[in-house]
């Protein structure tokens, strides 16, 4: 290894010093890989160059220098293989756009683009160069799904659907003996998880949201496991197995990571759209569930009340992340004591034959207490014991 990195050393210190690149490391093969849609178009496939090592170590050294000063170079708007900077600020900043913003003004390309119309009265077509551009409900952004009711259920059902597709394009590891299940829990978090979770830091998540992606968590970990019918298991104790987090809490989590990281910078455009709120009034009825709603109760349960009190606790980045973990652990403490509550009152239930209404009625009494409650024109004694 050392004799590989003197002989290196000495070749860039030689090209560097006479300007010039040796022929054999001057060649790189091309390889085209194919995207979706029609292959007969050259669009639709991505080139790739395959360098020798020596070459590409080369390279890394030519980028590693030369990256400071494109970066003061590069748009605002660019967002992609940039430090700091990822697709998902700006899958942010658009849905923010969609969810507060009437119309915005884009500059669209005529092969690419689609036209989305929000709260939009007039229907005339846009036009590119005497082309009609087609209107659409939903296009795809970056991996992302937008649609013109606003909320994140497509995108989801999409992610799951993609998890679910990669998920069975690895079965023959879920269900080969020579990997451990340790391994087999890592490659699914590595392979599966990010594949689920990519952009869900800009999901307003509903309950009902965060229960599918849970349940396709749960079905793929019973998988791995063998888990089987008849054999039972509580998810909770599942995920201990596992040693993993339930996927409903890692969106909220790396929601949260995301939102910190935003709040540390200044003047871009992400920032601008975390906090900014459109003029004039809604309308009557009641309000839509959306990401800065629901996000906005997380922060008010998280101890900030606005958001410059998040912003400077954003800066103490020790303290940002002690503040979300202890808000789900709360939260898990929460859900562990309303599901023993249920399975306590379907038990309760099963074995005296009680109405669920008089039952839950019956509970409102004070904890410990014995009461009476009507069945069959018989009197039924039951202790309370959790309120």
């Amino acid at each position: 290894m050392e004799t590989t990195s003197v002989y290196l050393m000495k070749l860039f210190k030689a090209i560097w010093d006479q300007e010039v690149i040796p022929t054999k490391r001057n060649k790189g093969l091309i390889v085209k890989i194919p995207k979706k849609g029609d292959h007969s178009i050259c669009d639709n496939y991505r080139g790739i160059t395959l360098l020798s090592v020596p070459s590409k170590v080369f390279s890394r050294i030519l980028i590693s220098r030369i990256q400071s000063e494109v970066e003061n170079k590069l748009r605002e708007e660019q967002a992609g293989f940039r430090s700091g900077r990822s697709t998902t600020e700006q899958l942010f900043t658009l849905q923010k756009l969609k969810e507060n913003a009437s119309s915005i003004g884009l500059k669209i390309s005529s092969r690419k683009t689609k036209v989305m119309r929000l709260n939009a009265r007039i229907q005339t077509p846009v036009k590119i160069d005497q082309t009609n551009i087609e209107d659409v409900e939903t296009f795809t952004y970056l991996g992302g799904i937008i649609t013109s009711k606003g909320g994140s259920d497509e995108d989801i059902d999409s992610r799951i659907g993609k998890g679910r597709n990669q998920f069975r394009r690895l079965r023959k590891i879920w269900t080969s003996s020579i990997f451990s299940i340790q391994t087999k829990v890592k490659l699914f978090n590595s392979l599966v998880m990010s594949v689920l979770l990519y952009g869900s830091e800009t999901w307003k998540a509903t309950e009902q949201d965060k229960k599918k992606l849970d349940t396709f968590q749960n079905r793929c970990l019973r998988q791995i496991f063998r888990i089987r019918w008849p054999n039972k298991i509580r998810n909770e104790d599942l995920h201990k197995r596992a040693k993993t987090t339930k996927a409903s809490e890692t969106v909220t989590i790396r929601k949260w990571k995301w939102i910190g990281h935003i709040l540390r910078q200044e003047n871009t455009i992400c920032n601008t759209a975390l906090t900014w709120q459109p003029e004039g009034k809604r309308k009557v009825g009641r309000p839509k569930t959306t990401w800065r709603r629901t996000t906005e109760q997380e922060r008010k349960r998280l101890g900030w009340n606005s958001w410059a009190t998040a912003r400077t606790a954003a800066k103490d980045r020790t303290q940002w992340k002690q503040r979300i973990k202890a808000l789900y652990t709360n939260e898990c403490e929460e859900d562990r004591e309303t599901q023993e509550e249920e399975m306590n009152s379907k038990l309760i239930l099963q074995k005296t034959g009680i109405r669920r209404d008089s039952y839950y009625q019956a509970r409102q009494q004070l904890s410990g207490e014995t009461i009476t409650i009507r069945r069959d024109n018989s009197d039924i004694s039951v202790l309370i014991l959790r309120c």
